[in-house]
C-alpha cells in the first residue's frame, strides 16, 4: 500500500513538472511570434458586465461562437431592434409564443441574406432564435445584475460547483452546451473558466495531458493554471493563440502550427 502511495505521489509530481514544461514552451513559442507584451494583453481577463443587457448580449455572442454560425448570423448589433436592445425580460415578454415569432421578426425587419428555413431544425437561424428566447428566460429569472453576478460567484466558489454551472446552462439554454457556456462565463470576467474548444482539445490531448472530452480538457486547464500560478482564463488564451493564430483585438493574425508545437514540446520533455 505504501509503495502504491509513493508511486502515485511521484506520478503526480512528474505530471505537475510536465504541465509547467508545457506552459514554458507555450510562452517561448509565442514570444518568438508576437512578443510578451501581446501575450500578457490577451491573458488579461475582461471586466465584468455593467448591465443585464451586456450579460444577455455576451451570452448570445457565445451562443454564435460555433462553426459557421457567426458568418450566417453576422454582427449581433444589427439585431438589437428585434432583440429589444438586448433586454432579456423584454425579449421574453415580446415573444411569449417562442422562437417562431422572433424568427418572423428577424425575417421581416432585418432581412438577412443567409438562408432562413423555419421548418428546418438544422437551419442556423432556427437554432439562433431558439437560443435567444431560452437565454432570455434564463437571464430574466434574476432580478438585477448584482443577483446574476452573485449567482455565478456562488457556483464559482469551489471546483465541483464551478463545473456544474456550464452543465446547467447547457441543459436550460438551447444550443449552448458545456464549452459555449464556459466561453460565455470566461468572457464576462470569470477567470476560473476556460473554453475547451477544438484548439485546446487538440493541444491538451495531443500532449497527453488529458483525454479529449470537454470536461477533461476544462479540468486539465485548471490544473495547469494552479501549477503555473495563472488563471485558467490566461492559460486558455495562451494555448488558444497557439491553436488559432488569431489576434482578434488587433484584427490580424500570425503564423502558427499547433501540431508542430505539440511535437516540439513532447520532444523537448526530459523526464526528471
Amino acid at each position: 500500500m505504501a509503495d502504491k502511495m509513493i508511486s502515485a505521489i511521484e506520478a503526480g509530481r512528474k505530471m505537475r513538472e510536465y504541465r509547467i514544461h508545457v506552459w514554458n514552451e507555450a510562452n517561448a513559442y509565442l514570444v518568438q511570434r508576437i512578443g510578451m507584451a501581446l501575450i500578457r494583453e490577451y491573458m488579461a481577463a475582461p471586466p465584468k458586465p455593467e448591465t443585464v443587457a451586456q450579460v444577455y448580449q455576451a451570452l448570445l455572442n457565445s451562443a454564435t461562437n460555433r462553426q459557421g454560425m457567426q458568418n450566417s448570423i453576422g454582427n449581433l448589433k444589427r439585431l438589437s431592434g428585434v432583440l429589444c436592445d438586448f433586454d432579456p425580460r423584454a425579449v421574453r415578454d415580446t415573444y411569449p409564443d417562442g422562437w417562431r415569432d422572433l424568427f418572423d421578426a428577424v425575417k421581416g425587419h432585418v432581412h438577412p441574406t443567409s438562408r432562413m428555413e423555419k421548418n428546418n431544425t438544422h437551419n442556423l437561424w432556427v437554432i439562433f432564435c431558439k437560443s435567444c428566447v431560452s437565454a432570455a428566460k434564463y437571464v430574466a429569472r434574476l432580478d438585477t445584475l448584482c443577483d446574476f453576478i452573485q449567482y455565478v460567484e456562488d457556483f464559482d466558489a469551489t471546483p465541483d460547483t464551478r463545473v456544474a454551472l456550464p452543465f446547467l446552462m447547457g441543459y436550460e439554454i438551447f444550443g449552448v452546451k458545456f464549452a459555449l457556456a464556459c466561453d460565455f462565463l470566461k468572457e464576462i470576467g470569470f477567470s476560473n473558466y476556460s473554453k475547451p474548444d477544438t484548439h485546446l482539445t487538440d493541444i491538451f490531448s495531443g500532449l497527453r495531458l488529458c483525454g479529449d472530452s470537454p470536461l477533461e480538457v476544462f479540468r486539465s486547464v485548471t490544473e495547469m493554471a494552479i501549477d503555473v500560478k495563472e488563471t485558467p482564463y490566461a492559460v486558455d488564451k495562451v494555448l488558444w493563440l497557439i491553436g488559432s493564430g488569431n489576434l482578434y483585438k488587433h484584427e490580424r493574425s500570425f503564423s502558427t502550427d499547433k501540431t508542430q508545437f505539440v511535437r516540439m514540446t513532447k520532444a523537448g520533455w526530459k523526464v526528471p
